[in-house]
């Protein structure tokens, strides 16, 4: 049981209790009952849960206050507070290490599997397609470098997972794969234009693509021809 004020709640076996904490808060257990828990800072939460959703806007979880742990995802959570323990009880001060590293999966799987009161992951099931016009004029105004994912989605004012599931329904790939296609589209072209006088490998780099026997076998399985087969033939 935890006291908060005039405010009680009772957690029994198999169930997960959740609230904020602060000074006058007061828990009571029996003395054969044991509780396992933790504690987790505010921001780096609301930071974790505004990454994985939307990190254009500031978010706060609403989580629910009670759970049942007999869940699949919050087993895993629970196994995951057991290590935490272990390492803690462990000598030589493993946990210095691990913390960081542990302190995230925690936070990731608490987002991820403990219930909420607002549904947030609704609110991107019917995403505005000016979002996915944003990422793909982002991604072909800068398809000449260096380009990761978590850029894009931040161009186009929305989180990686809102950005992957706009990719794959509207376009049938993912982000990834539309930067490769349109960089082949680019080689292409500029094959046509130019392969008779600029050599393929060079035209090839000029878009990315380091590794030629890599690049050669994605072309032809997008156009179903050699790179070669596009040179102009004009000038030989």
């Amino acid at each position: 049981m935890q006291r908060m004020g005039s405010q009680e709640l009772l957690a029994k076996e198999g169930v997960g209790l959740l609230s904020k904490v602060r000074p006058e808060n007061q828990m009571y257990s029996s003395p054969d009952f044991i509780v396992l828990g933790c504690v987790f800072d505010n921001d780096p939460l609301s930071m974790a849960y505004g990454a994985m959703f939307d990190p254009s806007e500031s978010l706060s979880p609403d989580f629910l206050q009670f759970a049942d742990m007999h869940q699949l995802g919050l087993r895993a959570l629970q196994r995951a507070l057991v290590q935490v323990v272990f390492w803690e009880d462990a000598p030589g001060g493993q946990i210095d290490t691990m913390y960081p590293l542990m302190e995230e999966l925690l936070i990731f799987q608490l987002i991820g599997c403990w219930p909420m009161a607002n549904t947030i992951s609704s609110k991107f099931e019917t995403a505005p397609s000016h979002i996915l016009m944003r990422a793909t004029d982002y991604i072909d105004a800068n398809l000449g470098r260096s380009l990761t994912v978590v850029e894009v989605a931040k161009a186009a004012g929305a989180s990686v997972r809102t950005l992957q599931k706009l990719f794959r329904s509207r376009l049938g790939c993912s982000p990834v794969q539309y930067i490769i296609d349109q960089r082949l589209i680019r080689v292409h072209h500029d094959l046509v234009r130019e392969g008779d006088v600029t050599p393929v490998s060079q035209i090839a780099y000029r878009w990315g693509f380091v590794h030629l026997s890599d690049f050669s076998r994605r072309f032809k399985a997008k156009f179903g021809k050699r790179p070669s087969d596009i040179v102009p033939r004009s000038a030989i």
